[in-house]
């Protein structure tokens, strides 16, 4: 797993920020669903001995008028644009579904209650046998906008519509795209959440990403929010043993740095340059290579005294 796969999924273990995601892209970030309402899950997910390992799973509980429900909620972060999206996140959520399945069966193996001969015996589960919902988001951080399929259909060969009709099933990928999004949208998405996913957008333009840091006042209070702001920024932010980090301070920070880097580059460029053009100045004017060597070796004595 990348650096940058351990930031997101980090950030994402945080029942704050994932309820955020949730929300934002369920609710228009209504509070749903509540940080202490989620219960983290094994990522992976095993079928006729094949496995499949999600960045972050949890249960989450759904508090509605008439009582709760509970669904299971998988983030994928994804940092390169993956044209098989679609059936990566069918796969996974087929074979959290057929989890659930299997964890029914056993349990009316044990309890022995289905009636020998009955459909419900012949399918391993009773007729009031419940699947909670599977549900996963994919959280774009690249910095150019999506245009990998959105869905199954996007990936079949052949004008689907117009030869089956509607007959052949969809799979919708959803996913949390920033280029694609206005302020109002980011917004819905909390406030550190929300300023990430700014960044992102901003990020397909680097003048534009310069500006938007150097009058940022946002600040990030927690380690998992700044690792992720550092690597969409490509650049390691100064901590200076703070709490939390003013984003505007810190990116000023970095500019220093690197003009400080670009400064003692040209100095030593510059005098590079220069030595090579003082050693063709002496081979126009007849001096031996050897003579040009002996000339630098006294002005390197020179310059160590």
């Amino acid at each position: 797993m990348g650096r940058n796969d351990i930031a997101t999924r980090r950030f994402f273990e945080n029942n704050r920020y994932f309820a955020d995601a949730v929300n934002g892209y369920l609710y228009q970030g209504n509070p749903v669903i509540a940080p202490e309402d989620l219960r983290e899950l094994d990522t992976t997910e095993t079928v006729s001995d094949k496995k499949n390992t999600r960045d972050v799973m949890k249960e989450a509980v759904i508090r509605e008028a008439g009582g709760k429900c509970f669904a299971l909620i998988g983030i994928e972060n994804q940092q390169k644009i993956d044209l098989s999206m679609p059936i990566r996140v069918m796969r996974a959520d087929v074979m959290r579904y057929d989890n659930q399945l299997r964890q029914l069966e056993q349990i009316h193996r044990e309890k022995g209650d289905l009636e020998v001969g009955s459909d419900e015996h012949f399918s391993g589960i009773g007729r009031e046998d419940r699947l909670r919902p599977v549900f996963t988001i994919v959280v774009y951080w690249g910095s150019r906008p999506w245009d990998g399929p959105r869905c199954l259909r996007d990936m079949l060969e052949v004008d689907h519509d117009a030869v089956f009709g509607r007959s052949v099933s969809d799979y919708e990928l959803h996913i949390i795209d920033a280029h694609s999004m206005n302020n109002d949208q980011l917004s819905m998405y909390g406030d550190d959440l929300g300023f990430l996913l700014t960044l992102v957008r901003e990020s397909a333009d680097a003048k534009g990403l310069h500006k938007f840091l150097s009058s940022c006042e946002k600040v990030l209070d927690s380690e998992e929010a700044v690792c992720v702001a550092e690597q969409v920024i490509g650049c390691r932010m100064p901590r200076d043993g703070k709490e939390d980090t003013r984003m505007c301070e810190a990116f000023q920070e970095i500019l220093r740095k690197e003009r400080a880097v670009g400064l003692e580059q040209g100095r030593e460029e510059g005098m590079e340059k220069g030595m090579e053009s003082m050693i063709e100045a002496m081979r126009k004017n007849g001096l031996s290579e050897e003579q040009i060597e002996a000339v630098l070796k006294t002005a390197d004595s020179m310059k160590a005294s």
